[in-house]
């Protein structure tokens, strides 16, 4: 383009008629001039090129730090829920223990040691940072629409970990504490580690009132840890859900998001979406949409607790959450089919009621 009007420019001054010297200069000028106009015009031009080039090549920068950072995020949830799994078990053996529903036939039959497991054993979790930290480390690349989604892997990877850590910390001294009494006090200890289970070592766990108090305290210790699980595992789900809207919406959601029913296909969010009440809690609960998902949250929750719980579809009018099997939200409508109220369920049985106050 540029030699185009170039060329343009040299047959005009060529073809000046001879005797005009004074306009012959006049065009020189005016060619010079033109000369450095198409100079700047290529620089700009060259400029802007480079700034597509370095805008295209940071955004894809920035997607494949956020997808690095989805991938670990789905490492954690599949170790989340396999830990969510055994804390479960490992928390019905323990008040089986503590409860007095154990008899010798259960010790003798158990197809494995599990159920010595209580009191004696930790699965802690262990978060994947690497990624988030090497996206700490190019925050000077984020734009300003991702900052929300970069605060939310914050407080994952940094507040909720460091509970994280404390809680599993303390369920871990408590079981070494049990576990050095347990080495120091018994020679069946032996007989455990060899999976040799003796009349004696049976006895002690169907009978010592001691061993029921440690089960019972490290029962509360593992809890604490579970709570700590289970939120941080939500907030994985809900964030690794938004990478993938942000950058990779034309793809197929990952399978382990997929599986959770997080796809509304009999419902309509929409009905769902208000202010709740209940006269046995102290605070509101909202139902909102935000990134094609529904959530379920305390009105006044303190922001370090994340967002807030993901919902997902049970079935018709029937909502639940993906990191809770037993918790059922049946909602109620009227004879004009609004939605007016939820029936709070814990395997089958109604616990709460909420009445719904506003629409959203």
């Amino acid at each position: 383009m540029i030699k185009f009007f170039r060329k343009i420019r040299q047959n005009l001054l060529m073809d000046l008629p001879a005797g005009k010297a004074g306009n012959k200069t006049s065009k020189y000028f005016k060619y010079a001039i033109g000369e450095i106009v198409l100079v700047v015009i290529g620089i700009l031009i060259a400029l802007q090129i480079n700034n597509w080039n370095e805008t295209r090549n940071q955004k894809q920068t920035v997607k494949a730090l956020f997808l690095d950072v989805q991938r670990d995020l789905l490492n954690d949830i599949e170790e989340a829920t396999y830990i969510k799994n055994w804390y479960e078990e490992l928390d019905t053996i323990a008040q089986n223990i503590y409860n007095d529903k154990y008899k010798k036939e259960d010790y003798l039959n158990a197809k494995d040691n599990t159920i010595y497991k209580s009191g004696i054993t930790s699965y802690p979790l262990h978060l994947s940072k690497q990624s988030f930290e090497t996206l700490n480390t190019k925050k000077e690349l984020i734009p300003e629409e991702y900052k929300g989604l970069l605060k939310n892997l914050n407080t994952i990877y940094n507040e909720q970990a460091h509970f994280l850590e404390l809680r599993q910390n303390e369920s871990i001294q408590q079981m070494n504490d049990y576990l050095k009494y347990l080495y120091a006090n018994y020679d069946w200890m032996i007989d455990y580690k060899n999976n040799n289970y003796t009349d004696e070592l049976i006895d002690y766990h169907l009978n010592n009132k001691y061993h029921k108090r440690q089960v019972l305290l490290w029962n509360q210790y593992t809890n604490n840890a579970y709570g700590s699980v289970s939120s941080i595992k939500n907030d994985a789900i809900v964030n690794a859900i938004i990478i993938h809207n942000l950058f990779t919406p034309e793809k197929e959601l990952p399978e382990i998001l997929s599986r959770l029913s997080y796809v509304f296909k009999i419902n309509k969010k929409e009905d769902y979406l208000g202010i709740y009440d209940s006269e046995t809690e102290e605070r509101d609960y909202q139902v909102y949409a935000e990134h094609n998902l529904l959530f379920w949250k305390g009105t006044n929750i303190r922001e370090i607790y994340g967002a807030g719980m993901p919902l997902i579809e049970l079935g018709k009018d029937s909502l639940g959450f993906a990191a809770s099997k037993n918790y059922t939200m049946v909602f109620k409508r009227d004879t004009k089919g609004n939605v007016i109220s939820i029936d709070g369920l814990v395997l089958g049985k109604k616990i709460i009621e909420f009445k719904k106050i506003t629409n959203d």
